[in-house]
């Protein structure tokens, strides 16, 4: 309720590693005025309506998963948020930190910690649809085990959660907690899939790790 007060233009677009500037420009577009199209629009035209969009208007745009780092794109790309109200924000969440030196000043920065192990147990067990009063002695000591290996990672929690889901048998989590994650395939688990761009944009010297 305290952001819908506070923000009268709202939008939260997924930018992922195919990062194109007149696409994105659109998508915010498309989540500001849903009833409007712009499947025709340049560059510079969709530019100039976001700048009418935006002009005005206090706004929170989301960009989330940003991987693209060339400092004279994003200048392009940001030219219309100058226009809005004081108090507008915009989150951009990336994993690279070279991301947010380009986007952002220091001051700006917020590193995300690790998750507890309390938090991440309890991640787990919500993708297992299990909960606390409802697990067993005998599974929860193994699960808690299993937890242990995600160190503190949400994906890793929520893959092996669900993994687990509809599955009480105590054998089947004790094959997990003694199996490395990194073998299952990508249709049993999202883990892996989830992780491969963090792969890709690792330095060559620790890509063949992985190997």
């Amino acid at each position: 309720p305290k952001v819908l007060e506070k923000f009268n233009t709202r939008a939260w677009v997924c930018v992922a590693e195919n990062f194109d500037p007149v696409g994105l420009t659109r998508t915010i577009l498309q989540k500001i005025r849903p009833a409007s199209s712009f499947i025709n629009d340049d560059f510079d035209s969709l530019q100039t309506r976001l700048t009418e969009a935006l002009t005005g208007k206090t706004f929170l745009i989301v960009l989330d998963d940003v991987w693209h780092d060339k400092k004279d794109t994003w200048e392009h790309l940001l030219k219309p948020f100058q226009y809005g109200n004081h108090g507008s924000k915009i989150l951009l969440t990336t994993r690279s930190e070279k991301v947010a030196s380009v986007v952002a000043t220091p001051e700006l920065h917020y590193q995300l910690s690790l998750l507890s192990a309390d938090d991440c147990w309890l991640v787990f067990l919500k993708q297992a649809h299990l909960s606390t009063d409802s697990i067993n002695p005998t599974l929860e000591k193994v699960g808690k085990d299993i937890v242990k290996k995600c160190d503190g990672l949400p994906l890793a929690a929520q893959g092996l959660g669900g993994l687990l889901r509809g599955n009480s048998d105590v054998k089947s989590w004790n094959l997990i907690l003694k199996s490395e994650i990194w073998e299952f395939s990508d249709d049993m688990v999202n883990v892996v899939p989830a992780l491969r761009i963090s792969y890709y944009y690792l330095p060559s010297c620790l890509k063949r790790c992985f190997v």
